[in-house]
């Protein structure tokens, strides 16, 4: 047993020495790195800048479209398309520019039901979706109550923005700008130092819609089914879809905001 603990003795040893060597590395990597800061922050003054301004929305984007179940792929694509032919109609009714009217979703799927538990397929459902620019907001509640007597079954969301918004967002960036002067000065006065040039200067992706300005609608109309008992209306609240539509389009105000970073010189 002797034996073995001396042939053990060098090689734990070595590996003492090897941590020790490993430990003071590390320590001296952390030393340098700190220093490093230290003389870094000595000189230098790390500013966040913020400006935001809150405005009335003058426009929206509407994601609008239809679809329908049939036990065929014909008659499902069918009656989905009548609905699209009757929303076309109501677009120029209204004067939507073709460019403001975008294709978002097209799909043609199996349709499956789960009334007694079980899973099982009643047909096929055919579904298209708009994406809608809309510019004059005093119409756009008669538009959706008249899209979804036309057949338009499906109401995702709205969003609320501003046809001004990028030069309101640039207007921003030079508020910001200056809040970051602002403070830096504050800073400077307040420990007796002097601040030189900007060293650094650099800003995030304005945040061009806020989470407020996007309504999403508390109801869907049920999807058009070629059987009975198969058709109806779902909605988060109340008993009559269309008020839901009229109480729950609220423009509001947009927030656009937006961040500058400027690293200032400090000078000795």
């Amino acid at each position: 047993m002797a034996g073995k603990e001396k042939s053990h003795r060098p090689g734990a040893k070595k590996r003492k020495n090897l941590m020790k060597l490993t430990a003071l590395i590390v320590v001296s990597l952390s030393i340098s790195t700190f220093a490093g800061f230290k003389t870094y922050q000595e000189n230098a003054m790390n500013i966040e800048g913020r400006a935001s301004m809150k405005i009335e929305p003058d426009m929206a984007t509407i994601f609008i479209g239809a679809s329908a179940v049939n036990e065929d792929v014909d008659s499902a694509m069918d009656k989905c398309a009548q609905a699209f032919i009757k929303m076309k109609k109501l677009f120029e009714q209204y004067k939507i520019s073709e460019n403001d009217i975008k294709s978002e979703n097209l799909s043609v799927s199996e349709n499956y039901n789960y009334d007694d538990g079980s899973r099982k397929r009643d047909g096929y459902r055919a579904y298209k979706r708009y994406k809608v620019t809309w510019y004059n907001l005093k119409t756009l509640q008669d538009f959706l109550i008249d899209a979804t007597a036309q057949g338009a079954n499906e109401v995702d969301k709205i969003e609320f923005t501003h046809s001004k918004t990028d030069s309101l967002e640039k207007m921003i960036i030079g508020l910001a700008i200056e809040d970051a002067q602002n403070i830096a000065n504050q800073i400077a006065k307040k420990m007796n130092v002097k601040i030189g040039k900007p060293l650094i200067i650099s800003n995030v992706e304005p945040e061009k819609v806020a989470y407020e300005n996007i309504v999403r609608l508390g109801w869907i109309k049920g999807t058009q089914v070629g059987r009975a008992g198969k058709s109806g209306i779902r909605y988060g609240s109340g008993n009559d879809p269309m008020k839901n539509v009229l109480m729950e389009i609220n423009p509001g105000l947009i927030e656009i905001k937006n961040k500058v970073y400027i690293t200032f010189e400090i000078l000795k």
